[in-house]
């Protein structure tokens, strides 16, 4: 009885982490797979290894596209809507008991997203093994049924992955993530050692010096003036100075960029 109660518990745990491995997929519209591999030399579609990826990726309701596809060529606004197929494995040629094959699914960035276990296969002829053994590595999806939710694919995870930053940056570090206006010139803040640099984004010429005091107040300073700095509730990085040749307090806002 103990037995059967350990076996339920392994199968259990292995079924929610695959659930949890494959979760994220349902963040992405389509795949995409290579015309050829290259742990098999570049050959195009070589032992049809790149059809059987297509289809076994159909197989899972994904909508899948060979990368020569024409339909891709009006995707390139939703490309990181996408995942890009790979497929690793052992080389022709080289001896080896078991023929092996790995499958990746990447992001637009070339991050893996998932990875199934490695596949094998003890056929003897090559096309039949480094089927044999695809076939095992999609074993991995287990149940898997892709249905995409609408999300936004790369873009989720690097939102999410940015706004955890977030939450762990002060002001300034969470402003570098931004762009800022005034007039028609863009500005962004760099990190430096010393502090942080405020910048022309196209040119690169410095415009002012950044930092924090002990104290956590930020001090500005540049050519012309000396001054403190604040952001307000939207966002907008404001340095606030005294004029002396009219002896009046006065205030430069760049305005923080809403993103597309």
């Amino acid at each position: 009885m103990k037995k059967i109660i350990v076996l339920f518990l392994i199968l259990f745990v292995s079924f929610q982490s695959n659930a949890q491995r494959t979760e994220v997929l349902d963040n992405y519209k389509y795949v995409v797979v290579p015309l050829d591999y290259d742990f098999l030399g570049n050959e195009e579609n070589k032992f049809l290894l790149n059809s059987l990826t297509k289809h076994l990726l159909n197989q899972i309701n994904f909508k899948t596209y060979i990368e020569s596809d024409p339909v891709l060529s009006n995707l390139s606004v939703d490309r990181c809507l996408g995942l890009y197929a790979d497929v690793t494995g052992t080389p022709t040629g080289l001896f080896q008991m078991n023929t092996k094959a790995k499958l990746l699914l990447k992001d637009c960035e070339g991050n893996v997203v998932f990875q199934s276990e490695e596949g094998s296969s003890k056929l003897k002829d090559y096309e039949a093994a480094y089927k044999d053994a695809l076939r095992s590595a999609f074993e991995s999806f287990g149940a898997y049924y892709h249905h995409y939710n609408g999300k936004q694919g790369f873009y989720e995870e690097y939102n999410d992955s940015i706004n955890k930053n977030l939450e762990e940056k002060n002001e300034l570090d969470k402003a570098t993530y931004f762009t800022f206006l005034r007039g028609n010139t863009s500005y962004a803040l760099k990190k430096i050692e010393a502090g942080y640099l405020l910048t022309e984004k196209e040119s690169g010429t410095r415009v002012g010096h950044l930092h924090y005091t002990k104290s956590e107040n930020i001090l500005y300073n540049s050519d012309k003036i000396n001054g403190t700095v604040s952001f307000n509730e939207s966002g907008n990085l404001i340095v606030e100075y005294f004029d002396k040749e009219t002896e009046q307090l006065k205030q430069i806002t760049f305005k923080r960029k809403m993103e597309d």
